[in-house]
Protein backbone atom coordinates (compact mmCIF):
# COMPACT_ATOMS: atom_id res chain seq x y z
CA UNK A 1 0.00 0.00 0.00
CA UNK A 2 1.36 3.47 -1.05
CA UNK A 3 0.46 6.84 -1.94
CA UNK A 4 1.17 7.58 -5.98
CA UNK A 5 3.68 9.54 -7.50
CA UNK A 6 1.57 12.27 -7.38
CA UNK A 7 2.21 13.15 -3.72
CA UNK A 8 5.47 11.15 -3.01
CA UNK A 9 7.79 12.74 -5.94
CA UNK A 10 7.42 16.01 -3.70
CA UNK A 11 8.07 14.72 -0.75
CA UNK A 12 3.88 15.63 0.10
CA UNK A 13 1.72 13.91 1.75
CA UNK A 14 -0.73 14.34 -0.24
CA UNK A 15 -1.64 11.30 -3.00
CA UNK A 16 -4.41 8.72 -3.86
CA UNK A 17 -3.97 5.92 -2.07
CA UNK A 18 -3.25 3.35 -4.21
CA UNK A 19 -3.14 -0.48 -3.40
CA UNK A 20 -1.67 -3.10 -5.57
CA UNK A 21 -1.70 -0.49 -8.67
CA UNK A 22 -5.46 -0.45 -8.99
CA UNK A 23 -6.40 3.50 -9.44
CA UNK A 24 -7.56 5.30 -6.35
CA UNK A 25 -10.94 5.99 -7.55
CA UNK A 26 -11.84 2.66 -7.35
CA UNK A 27 -10.99 2.17 -3.57
CA UNK A 28 -13.73 2.10 -1.49
CA UNK A 29 -14.55 3.45 2.47
CA UNK A 30 -16.84 2.07 5.12
CA UNK A 31 -17.84 2.66 8.67
CA UNK A 32 -19.38 0.04 10.61
CA UNK A 33 -20.46 -1.37 7.08
CA UNK A 34 -21.97 2.27 5.58
CA UNK A 35 -20.53 3.47 2.65
CA UNK A 36 -18.34 6.85 2.87
CA UNK A 37 -18.42 8.58 -0.46
CA UNK A 38 -15.29 9.80 -0.41
CA UNK A 39 -12.12 9.99 2.50
CA UNK A 40 -10.69 13.04 2.86
CA UNK A 41 -11.45 16.99 2.40
CA UNK A 42 -10.40 18.31 -0.53
CA UNK A 43 -8.50 15.55 -1.62
CA UNK A 44 -5.65 15.38 1.73
CA UNK A 45 -6.98 18.61 3.94
CA UNK A 46 -7.94 16.28 6.60
CA UNK A 47 -10.19 12.89 7.03
CA UNK A 48 -13.71 13.14 6.33
CA UNK A 49 -13.88 10.88 9.84
CA UNK A 50 -12.21 12.08 13.05
CA UNK A 51 -9.01 9.51 14.22
CA UNK A 52 -10.50 9.48 17.45
CA UNK A 53 -13.57 8.01 16.17
CA UNK A 54 -11.97 5.13 14.56
CA UNK A 55 -10.83 2.02 16.62
CA UNK A 56 -9.20 0.23 13.78
CA UNK A 57 -9.36 -0.49 10.54
CA UNK A 58 -8.88 -3.48 7.74
CA UNK A 59 -7.61 -2.72 4.65
CA UNK A 60 -8.92 -5.72 2.11
CA UNK A 61 -6.54 -5.98 -1.15
CA UNK A 62 -8.74 -8.80 -2.52
CA UNK A 63 -11.32 -11.41 -1.64
CA UNK A 64 -13.99 -9.09 0.14
CA UNK A 65 -16.17 -10.37 2.85
CA UNK A 66 -19.91 -10.66 1.15
CA UNK A 67 -20.87 -7.75 3.07
CA UNK A 68 -19.14 -5.28 0.43
CA UNK A 69 -21.38 -7.11 -1.92
CA UNK A 70 -19.18 -5.80 -5.19
CA UNK A 71 -15.65 -6.06 -6.96
CA UNK A 72 -13.63 -3.06 -5.82
CA UNK A 73 -10.69 -1.67 -6.30
CA UNK A 74 -9.98 -2.02 -2.58
CA UNK A 75 -11.89 -1.90 0.60
CA UNK A 76 -10.79 0.10 3.64
CA UNK A 77 -13.32 -0.95 6.36
CA UNK A 78 -12.97 1.30 9.48
CA UNK A 79 -14.63 0.41 13.07
CA UNK A 80 -15.40 2.88 15.18
CA UNK A 81 -15.24 3.17 18.91
CA UNK A 82 -17.45 0.19 20.90
CA UNK A 83 -16.37 0.95 24.33
CA UNK A 84 -16.92 4.35 26.39
CA UNK A 85 -16.67 3.37 30.54
CA UNK A 86 -15.96 7.30 31.19
CA UNK A 87 -16.93 10.97 30.01
CA UNK A 88 -13.96 12.01 27.54
CA UNK A 89 -12.97 13.91 24.51
CA UNK A 90 -10.34 15.61 22.21
CA UNK A 91 -10.19 19.29 20.32
CA UNK A 92 -8.27 20.60 18.13
CA UNK A 93 -7.87 24.02 16.94
CA UNK A 94 -5.67 25.22 14.38
CA UNK A 95 -5.84 28.11 11.41
CA UNK A 96 -7.14 25.65 8.76
CA UNK A 97 -9.84 24.18 10.77
CA UNK A 98 -11.25 22.98 14.39
CA UNK A 99 -12.03 19.76 15.56
CA UNK A 100 -13.97 18.25 18.89
CA UNK A 101 -15.44 14.92 19.97
CA UNK A 102 -17.26 14.09 23.12
CA UNK A 103 -17.92 10.69 24.45
CA UNK A 104 -20.14 9.55 27.62
CA UNK A 105 -21.70 6.42 28.75
CA UNK A 106 -25.38 6.61 29.72
CA UNK A 107 -27.09 5.02 32.59
CA UNK A 108 -30.18 3.49 34.03
CA UNK A 109 -31.14 3.13 37.83
CA UNK A 110 -32.72 0.31 39.46
CA UNK A 111 -33.41 -0.24 43.00
CA UNK A 112 -32.39 -3.69 44.54
CA UNK A 113 -33.22 -4.56 47.97
CA UNK A 114 -34.76 -0.80 48.80
CA UNK A 115 -31.46 0.90 47.26
CA UNK A 116 -30.84 2.68 44.38
CA UNK A 117 -28.17 1.33 41.63
CA UNK A 118 -26.59 2.90 38.69
CA UNK A 119 -25.27 1.15 35.78
CA UNK A 120 -24.19 1.32 32.58
CA UNK A 121 -26.83 1.00 29.50
CA UNK A 122 -24.70 2.39 26.77
CA UNK A 123 -22.98 5.33 25.47
CA UNK A 124 -23.05 8.11 22.83
CA UNK A 125 -20.27 9.75 21.02
CA UNK A 126 -20.70 12.70 18.62
CA UNK A 127 -17.47 13.76 16.88
CA UNK A 128 -16.82 16.97 13.77
CA UNK A 129 -14.55 19.26 12.12
CA UNK A 130 -15.23 22.40 10.58
CA UNK A 131 -12.53 24.17 8.01
CA UNK A 132 -12.80 28.31 8.13
CA UNK A 133 -9.51 28.79 5.51
CA UNK A 134 -11.96 31.46 4.07
CA UNK A 135 -12.31 33.60 6.97
CA UNK A 136 -8.39 32.89 8.32
CA UNK A 137 -6.36 32.86 4.90
CA UNK A 138 -7.95 36.33 3.67
CA UNK A 139 -6.44 37.74 6.70
CA UNK A 140 -3.35 36.88 6.28
CA UNK A 141 -3.06 37.62 3.17
CA UNK A 142 -4.26 41.36 3.72
CA UNK A 143 -1.52 41.52 5.92
CA UNK A 144 1.19 40.55 3.43
CA UNK A 145 -0.51 42.90 0.76
CA UNK A 146 -2.50 40.45 -1.09
CA UNK A 147 -6.45 40.37 -1.43
CA UNK A 148 -8.09 36.80 -1.40
CA UNK A 149 -11.73 36.18 -2.34
CA UNK A 150 -13.28 34.12 0.91
CA UNK A 151 -15.58 31.98 -1.56
CA UNK A 152 -12.66 30.96 -3.75
CA UNK A 153 -11.07 29.09 -0.66
CA UNK A 154 -12.17 25.69 0.24
CA UNK A 155 -14.76 25.26 2.68
CA UNK A 156 -15.89 22.28 4.60
CA UNK A 157 -16.92 20.00 7.27
CA UNK A 158 -18.11 16.81 8.95
CA UNK A 159 -19.81 15.34 11.43
CA UNK A 160 -19.92 11.75 13.07
CA UNK A 161 -23.19 10.43 15.79
CA UNK A 162 -23.14 7.13 17.49
CA UNK A 163 -25.50 6.20 20.34
CA UNK A 164 -25.76 2.44 21.11
CA UNK A 165 -28.62 1.38 23.52
CA UNK A 166 -28.20 -1.90 25.78
CA UNK A 167 -31.35 -3.39 26.67
CA UNK A 168 -30.31 -6.22 28.11
CA UNK A 169 -26.85 -8.71 28.18
CA UNK A 170 -28.22 -9.78 24.77
CA UNK A 171 -29.59 -7.07 23.16
CA UNK A 172 -28.45 -3.73 21.88
CA UNK A 173 -29.09 -1.12 19.23
CA UNK A 174 -26.86 1.25 17.55
CA UNK A 175 -27.66 4.04 15.61
CA UNK A 176 -25.19 5.95 13.03
CA UNK A 177 -25.11 8.93 11.24
CA UNK A 178 -22.18 10.35 9.29
CA UNK A 179 -21.95 13.44 6.87
CA UNK A 180 -19.65 15.70 5.15
CA UNK A 181 -19.90 18.55 2.41
CA UNK A 182 -16.88 20.09 0.31
CA UNK A 183 -17.52 23.25 -1.46
CA UNK A 184 -15.63 25.86 -3.36
CA UNK A 185 -16.48 28.45 -6.00
CA UNK A 186 -14.01 29.80 -8.89
CA UNK A 187 -14.24 33.14 -11.12
CA UNK A 188 -11.68 35.30 -12.63
CA UNK A 189 -13.39 38.14 -13.33
CA UNK A 190 -10.03 39.47 -15.00
CA UNK A 191 -9.36 39.97 -18.92
CA UNK A 192 -6.21 37.87 -19.72
CA UNK A 193 -4.07 39.84 -22.25
CA UNK A 194 -4.12 39.28 -25.58
CA UNK A 195 -1.97 36.64 -26.06
CA UNK A 196 -2.65 34.90 -23.04
CA UNK A 197 -5.26 31.71 -24.40
CA UNK A 198 -8.98 33.89 -24.28
CA UNK A 199 -10.29 30.01 -23.73
CA UNK A 200 -9.06 30.76 -19.94
CA UNK A 201 -10.65 34.55 -19.95
CA UNK A 202 -14.00 34.25 -18.24
CA UNK A 203 -12.36 30.66 -16.37
CA UNK A 204 -15.08 29.37 -13.72
CA UNK A 205 -14.74 26.45 -11.62
CA UNK A 206 -17.52 24.94 -9.02
CA UNK A 207 -17.61 22.02 -6.82
CA UNK A 208 -19.93 20.97 -4.29
CA UNK A 209 -19.93 17.31 -2.75
CA UNK A 210 -21.70 16.17 0.19
CA UNK A 211 -22.67 12.80 1.31
CA UNK A 212 -24.97 11.95 4.42
CA UNK A 213 -25.98 8.41 5.73
CA UNK A 214 -27.12 6.94 8.90
CA UNK A 215 -27.63 3.28 9.76
CA UNK A 216 -29.20 1.05 12.23
CA UNK A 217 -28.15 -2.06 13.76
CA UNK A 218 -29.45 -4.45 16.06
CA UNK A 219 -27.54 -7.06 18.09
CA UNK A 220 -28.29 -10.54 19.28
CA UNK A 221 -26.01 -12.38 21.65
Amino acid sequence: INQSSLGQSQGSMFGPLVIRGVGSELNRFFLEGIPIEYAQHFFGIHSVISSEFISEIDVYSSAYPAIFNADYGSVIAMHSVDEVEKFGGYADFSLLSSALLVKAPTYKTSFVNGEMKKETNGYFIVAGRVGYISYTIPVVARELGLYMRPEELPQYWDYQIKYRHNFDTRNSLTLLAVGARDWVEFQNEERNPSEYDPYYGDMQLSMDQQFFTQGATYTYR
